[in-house]
């Protein structure tokens, strides 16, 4: 049985919600000087919006920008709070990106393009943000991995950054993060979704291929020049996607570190790093991804 779209409409709703209530209730530590709610896009739009932290003790001059999951159809920067600070308490400064998820029949390709907005304007507004002396590591996980990888080769191709956006992204990130990613997205949800399902969760433009080879992180593999950090676990159910790319990173000679988790309990499944944060495995992969950043900031 596929999958059918009022399965999306009822986890978007029950998961905005959820989403709602914690950016209602946290209360960000003013020690971090915030910089919070910074507009990226004239239009005003709520989702057009990031958030800085700065790292309080020990401070490492290098900044993770961070775009959240959600399986295309929902998330807020406030959702990896939590993870940003075990990486602001080590000394990295933070920055959490938002854009318009799959609402009011917006595409992928919008979502992609939101993000190369954000990362355009934090690469030319560094200074007033108080990162003018950092190096840049991009990371996301889920959806927000796929967004962070083609974004990478967008910044490594600026052939494929005017095709998908118009221009080259002026940020220059020394490696790229990734947690359980959607890689081949041309294929993601084919056989296992109905036709509804994707349409709601891809946006109009679910089966113009064309426009989603553009952003598929797989089709453009080849474009990515920087290291990159990979993860997943035995039970993510996107773990054949990260499969995948670590074979292609290793036939390109792409280079890379690989972590993956092998459990049988219910924690290790999908992000377990970003949702069960204290998890001694997680502690261990988010520890790897830090060592990852300073290695390649240096």
């Amino acid at each position: 049985m596929k999958f059918p779209k009022i399965g999306c409409i009822y986890f978007q709703k029950k998961v905005n919600g959820m989403l709602d209530n914690l950016a209602s209730t946290v209360v960000i530590d003013p020690k971090y000087n915030p910089i919070l709610d910074v507009s990226y896009n004239v239009d005003g739009n709520e989702y057009h919006k990031f958030n800085v932290l700065h790292a309080a003790n020990n401070r490492k001059n290098i900044c993770i920008i961070d775009i959240h999951g959600g399986a295309y159809l929902f998330g807020h920067r406030i959702q990896n709070y939590y993870w940003g600070l075990k990486f602001l308490e080590a000394g990295f400064d933070y920055i959490a990106v938002d854009y318009i998820p799959n609402i009011n029949k917006r595409s992928t390709f919008d979502m992609v393009n939101d993000c190369a907005e954000c990362l355009d304007y934090i690469g030319t507004h560094l200074e007033e943000l108080g990162l003018e002396n950092d190096k840049i590591v991009l990371s996301g996980d889920s959806a927000g991995g796929h967004m962070a990888l083609i974004l990478a080769e967008m910044i490594d191709n600026e052939d494929l950054a005017r095709q998908n956006y118009g221009g080259k992204i002026n940020l220059s990130p020394t490696c790229v993060m990734v947690n359980c990613p959607s890689y081949d997205f041309i294929n993601l949800g084919v056989g296992k979704m109905t036709r509804a399902a994707q349409k709601f969760m891809f946006g109009p433009r679910w089966n113009d291929y064309q426009s989603r080879r553009l952003i598929c992180p797989k089709y453009n593999i080849e474009s990515l020049k920087m290291p990159v950090f990979l993860s997943t676990a035995s039970k993510d159910f996107l773990r054949n996607e990260s499969l995948m790319l670590k074979e292609d990173m290793d036939r390109l000679g792409i280079e890379n570190e690989f972590v993956d988790v092998h459990s049988d309990a219910k924690p290790f499944m999908h992000v377990h790093n970003k949702m069960y944060i204290d998890l001694a495995e997680s502690n261990e992969v988010n520890k790897d991804m830090m060592d990852f950043a300073i290695k390649h900031c240096k």
